[in-house]
């Protein structure tokens, strides 16, 4: 069952996921900085959002420690299929944790 906090998380994508009317107000939304920072917030409470999904927003997560970050393998790199199971990302933050 989902607690008081899940619904709060459903309801925030619910929210930066509705699809503006006017054209201003699309441009800005394609820009995605809404979800953007959604995605930096990620992890800088005591939980760490690992999957979520809603009409615009697609989220799958995993910590890694930073020691296996760097360098930064340039064969996986350039082969990454883009797809949430393998592991590199199009945007990475550390959550602010020490070592992650």
């Amino acid at each position: 069952m989902p607690s008081y906090a899940h619904n709060k998380l459903i309801q925030r994508i619910k929210h930066i996921d509705q699809l503006p009317t006017d054209p201003t107000s699309f441009d800005r939304w394609i820009g995605a900085s809404r979800h953007l920072q959604f995605l930096e917030e990620n992890g800088r409470d005591d939980e760490v959002i690992i999957y979520a999904s809603g009409p615009y927003t697609f989220i799958h997560s995993m910590v890694v420690p930073n020691k296996l970050l760097s360098p930064p393998n340039e064969t996986d790199l350039l082969s990454w299929s883009c797809d949430p199971y393998t592991g590199f990302a199009s945007y990475v933050t550390g959550g602010g944790r020490a070592g992650m």
